[in-house]
């Protein structure tokens, strides 16, 4: 089974539409299908967005083809790799709001 029909059997157990694991993970309707029919590929930020929006995924099971879906509760007392990449994120997010501003700053 390919990631896509993973995530997309995922997204079923979960009990919501396309339409609505769109708008969970910040992209558009029609992107979303893209992304479930294989006929586009994924990139950090969904990733990203899947992560904040399901942190009980297990990204191994969704990206493996030899693992089953699995929905488990997040395990605090281990490294948390998701829990690592959304806290990455929001450092990138902050540099780039400063490089943003100090560019604002030397334009002024």
């Amino acid at each position: 089974m390919k990631w896509n029909d993973r995530l997309r059997q995922y997204i079923k157990i979960q009990g919501i539409s396309q339409k609505e694991a769109a708008i969970l993970l910040n992209t558009s309707p029609s992107m979303m299908s893209r992304y479930l029919s294989g006929s586009d590929n994924i990139n950090q930020d969904f990733i990203i967005n899947l992560l904040k929006a399901f942190p009980e995924i297990d990204l191994q099971s969704i990206f493996s083809e030899n693992k089953p879906i699995e929905v488990e509760e997040p395990d605090n007392s281990e490294f948390n790799i998701e829990k690592e990449l959304l806290e990455i994120q929001d450092k990138i997010s902050k540099i780039r709001e400063h490089l943003a501003q100090d560019c604002h700053d030397k334009i002024k």
